[in-house]
């Protein structure tokens, strides 16, 4: 009888794992999604405002030189 007791409570306990380590893994995947949006966004920024700056004529005294 305890063993029939005891083997639902494992498998509930299994399935909460399992499913706490989905939930850790959806979590971890969208935290490295966000990381790696957040960084392209910032490059894409970066050479936009170094090829406006080149375009426009912005700060070309430091590229050109005397």
């Amino acid at each position: 009888m305890h063993d029939l007791s005891a083997g639902p409570g494992l498998l509930v306990l299994a399935a909460l794992l399992c499913i706490a380590g989905g939930l850790l893994t959806f979590v971890t995947a969208g935290v490295i999604a966000l990381c790696t949006a957040i960084s392209y966004a910032r490059s894409v920024r970066r050479v936009r405002t170094l090829h406006r700056q080149i375009t426009h004529g912005d700060h070309c005294t430091t590229l050109e030189g005397p």
